[in-house]
């Protein structure tokens, strides 16, 4: 893998794991376009734990709350009733949390070889492009903005939940279908990114996981190292930007041109596929 190719790819990967835009699109349209090679196992990992870092360094306030507050309640240690019930708070949105990742998880196996077989399809991921422009729109029009309810209840989590496994296909945005989902049913702006965020640290730490298990006998070679430090520090930069960049977005209502971006590049995908020009 070349200095090129390792900081395009990490830039792809950083930007878009976080803007509604599919990351899983993009590394697969990506490197078709360009002709590449699929990247090794350890730099993908690489670009994952960057992007994850970036998440859990932006969010840090709010985990630190979410954990010690939570872990106050457990124990009933609140110093007074108003940090009691901050706590109470923190371990239901906890809960919730947890409740929202379950929906990836019971259809996440059994779709495993189907997801597989759709990463091999640039057709099929400008497809789930267009769906993902469609699910932005949607929700873009039903928004209420910051007059939005605040409070997160457990019918949100799991449809948010839902979306999050649905965004399993490449093409299908899982920043765009969660807080997508969650502006549709009627949460504030703030509230919804920060909610389908933090539900995209432990997802993002997994997919970097899954590339683990399979990087027996897959090392990088030692001269190599500093590349893979470089794309990780390069993703997690552009994670860094893509959060700020979709908080305003999202405030400010304007979805629609994530929407646009989306429907423009599935329908390329789709063009240059069924047409068989597509570049490799």
């Amino acid at each position: 893998m070349t200095l090129l190719q390792a900081i395009v790819l990490a830039v792809v990967q950083g930007l878009t794991e976080l803007l509604p835009v599919s990351s899983s699109a993009h590394l697969v349209l990506v490197p078709a376009l360009l002709g590449w090679d699929e990247p090794p196992i350890a730099y993908a990992v690489a670009v994952h734990v960057g992007t994850a870092l970036a998440l859990c360094v932006y969010f840090r306030r709010d985990i630190g709350a979410l954990l010690l507050g939570t872990g106050r309640w457990l124990l009933r240690r609140a110093a007074s009733d108003e940090q009691a019930a901050a706590d109470r708070e923190n371990a239901r949105l906890v809960g919730l949390l947890l409740l929202a990742t379950v929906p990836a998880g019971v259809v996440g196996v059994p779709l495993e070889q189907l997801v597989g077989s759709v990463f091999n399809s640039p057709a099929a991921v400008g497809a789930f492009l267009l769906g993902t422009a469609l699910i932005l729109f949607v929700s873009g029009r039903l928004s209420r903005g910051e007059a939005g309810r605040r409070a997160v209840t457990w019918k949100d989590a799991l449809g948010i939940g839902v979306a999050q496994a649905v965004a399993l296909f490449p093409g299908i945005s899982r920043s765009g279908a969660t807080i997508g989902t969650g502006l549709a049913l009627g949460l504030e702006a703030g509230t919804a990114v920060r909610f389908a965020f933090l539900m995209s640290i432990p997802v993002v730490l997994g997919g970097g996981l899954v590339e683990v298990h399979h990087l027996a006998g897959a090392a990088p070679p030692v001269r190599e190292l500093w590349l893979y430090a470089l794309g990780a520090v390069v993703a997690g930069a552009c994670a860094w930007v893509s959060i700020v960049l979709v908080f305003g977005a999202v405030r400010r209502g304007k979805l629609g041109w994530y929407a646009l971006y989306c429907a423009l590049v599935g329908s390329a995908a789709l063009a240059v596929s069924l047409f068989g020009a597509y570049v490799r």
